[in-house]
């Protein structure tokens, strides 16, 4: 994947994600929360680190986008805050660092997690935990 389809795709990914946060608000006219906690779980250290560390800088960039140019216009402005977990591509890090992000740190959504095998479990912590989770590409 070339980089221009890389930051393409990302970007597609955060649009997505504001689409879905502005649809679960629930009124017509949502209460500006200020900030949305968006959780960013990959790989950023152990073997596959330099691929969960590309992966992590291409959502940077998008929200950082995304902020640039007025933030969530569904919710007042409001503006992407990332909130990162490092899977070290172990499943059982990988579902404990999705409970962390969805219980301690409150996101209210997340995109991950590069690796099928921390994917399946983590995604299911976050099914049962009914916080949607973007699967934005898992090998």
């Amino acid at each position: 994947m070339t980089s221009g389809t890389l930051r393409t795709f990302l970007l597609l990914i955060g649009l997505f994600l504001l689409l879905l946060i502005a649809g679960c608000s629930g009124s017509d006219k949502p209460a500006s929360p200020g900030k949305v906690k968006i959780g960013v779980i990959f790989p950023i250290s152990g073997d596959l680190a330099d691929k969960g560390k590309d992966s992590v800088n291409g959502i940077i960039l998008a929200a950082e986008e995304i902020n640039a140019a007025g933030g969530i216009a569904a919710l007042d402005g409001a503006k992407l805050e990332l909130i990162f977990g490092d899977t070290r591509g172990n499943p059982d890090i990988g579902v404990k660092e999705t409970e962390r992000l969805i219980k301690d740190q409150g996101v209210v959504a997340i995109i991950g997690t590069y690796q099928s095998s921390v994917t399946k479990p983590s995604t299911q912590v976050a099914e049962r935990l009914e916080t949607p989770f973007i699967v934005s590409i898992s090998i």
